[in-house]
């Protein structure tokens, strides 16, 4: 079955590059009374799963619209193009004797070849034939193939599994985020002799969400891989993905909120001692302030004054004001984004790769371009002037991802991974209300402009 979804995909990009296959279907070891009297329940089962491997190598190919069956890709007719063959044996080797069935059914198929070759208008000899079989077989030794492909049926289950693991993903980066925006608002309000007991109460609740996001993840996934679609497939990436999600990703996930809030409280530390240091010098600082408004008084004006005294302030107060720990350094925001653009787009990484490294970025804009960015399907309707406001929509996007990092800017003192998460799940949340089905470069150029964005202007955030 692998085999032939992969045939059905070759056939898919043959018929777009407007190369017209013909199909024959030999199988082999059928049993003989099947073999003998057509197969009609066979025939029938065997086609509707040439119909449901068309339809997912269709998706992938963003055709889905234009073949929704076998036929609507290749002539093909089910009652004359399928031969069903008996074992080669007639009985038990190495005793047995040749299975005249078998033999019958060569005969047949080869008769059937030979009809179509006369038919086709083109000019294919046998001799072309037996050369164009010669190509293909070697080809198979030696995988020379002018397309690689990949069992549609197999990739549609990676996508679905991929898609799962996202939404799981996002369900824990979701509760941190809420639980960063307490924690800092209840740090911040603490006085200092309560900030250790407050920590330690956001550490436990931290690790009381890591511990119901494992119990409920552990048995969504034993769920999905056991009620999967695509169960046969899917199967071989329950123990990776198990290891992935509540190993690996939950471990960073409560790694950095308990950074983040050892952070904060280091902050808080940090400015209570400037507090203190700052009312033993208050009387130092009113002196200096008493001296500099003796001497200038008399020969300054109101706003020469202020300027004299702005810059004594900040040279008085230097020191006394703490410098802020921040989570990431300028240079790890711009790894982090990179990474987070990698991880948004696991099954393409070529894309993402080849646009690396990122850069920052002024401005955010994107021009729509059709024959880049949109579905197949929809490009013939859009040349001839149908465009359904696509790049409205991306004009939309990208000020999705503006206002986001307006409201960073002015309410959040901390830069974290789960915010640049959250920015870019918003941005594609309004990619997916669009009527216009998008590519998946669309999505990553778009990724990569809000992405240039970001990294110019959370710089200061880092």
């Amino acid at each position: 079955e692998n085999i032939l979804q992969t045939a059905v995909h070759a056939f898919l990009r043959m018929k777009r590059v407007r190369l017209n296959p013909r199909v024959l279907f030999a199988h082999q070891n059928v049993p003989s009374l099947m073999a003998n009297d057509k197969g009609a329940q066979g025939r029938k089962t065997f086609f509707s799963k040439l119909d449901k491997m068309t339809c997912h190598a269709a998706k992938l190919e963003d055709c889905e619209e234009k073949y929704k069956s076998f036929r609507d890709m290749v002539s093909f007719n089910p009652e004359t193009d399928i031969y069903f063959f008996p074992s080669l044996w007639k009985g038990d080797p190495p005793m047995a004797p040749v299975n005249p069935g078998y033999s019958e059914r060569v005969q047949a198929i080869k008769t059937r070849v030979l009809e179509l070759m006369k038919s086709r208008t083109s000019s294919h000899s046998i001799t072309r034939f037996i050369t164009h079989m010669s190509d293909v077989w070697e080809a198979v030794l030696y995988e020379n193939f002018v397309f690689s492909f990949k069992n549609c049926l197999e990739l549609c289950a990676y996508m679905a599994l991929e898609s799962r693991i996202n939404a799981w993903c996002w369900n824990l980066k979701k509760e941190f985020l809420e639980w960063e925006q307490k924690t800092e608002n209840r740090i911040d309000s603490a006085v200092q002799h309560d900030v250790e007991e407050v920590h330690g109460c956001c550490v436990n609740e931290a690790h009381s969400i890591r511990r119901k996001w494992y119990d409920d993840t552990e048995k969504q996934i034993e769920a999905f891989f056991y009620e999967s679609e695509y169960i046969e497939y899917s199967t071989q990436w329950k123990t990776t993905t198990t290891n992935r999600l509540l190993n690996i990703f939950a471990t960073e996930q409560i790694t950095d909120a308990l950074h983040y809030c050892q952070v904060l409280i280091s902050n808080k530390h940090q400015w209570a001692n400037a507090e203190q240091t700052l009312h033993k010098n208050l009387e130092q600082i009113h002196d200096h302030v008493t001296e500099l408004v003796s001497e200038t008084q008399q020969t300054a004006g109101s706003e020469q004054l202020q300027e004299v005294f702005n810059g004594k302030w900040s040279e008085w107060m230097k020191g006394l004001i703490p410098v802020q720990n921040r989570l990431h350094q300028s240079d790890d925001l711009q790894k982090m984004i990179e990474q987070i653009l990698k991880r948004l787009f696991p099954g393409n990484s070529s894309l993402v790769l080849e646009k690396l490294p990122l850069e920052c970025k002024q401005n955010a804009e994107l021009a729509v371009n059709p024959d880049r960015h949109f579905s197949k399907s929809d490009i013939p309707f859009i040349k001839k002037g149908h465009n359904p406001n696509a790049q409205v929509g991306t004009e939309s996007c990208l000020l999705t991802a503006k206002i986001y990092i307006d409201g960073l800017e002015k309410q959040v003192q901390h830069l974290s991974t789960n915010l640049i998460d959250e920015m870019f799940k918003k941005v594609f949340d309004v990619v997916d209300s669009c009527k216009v089905k998008f590519t998946v470069q669309y999505r990553v150029d778009l990724a990569f402009e809000v992405g240039q964005y970001a990294l110019y202007r959370l710089e200061s955030l880092a």
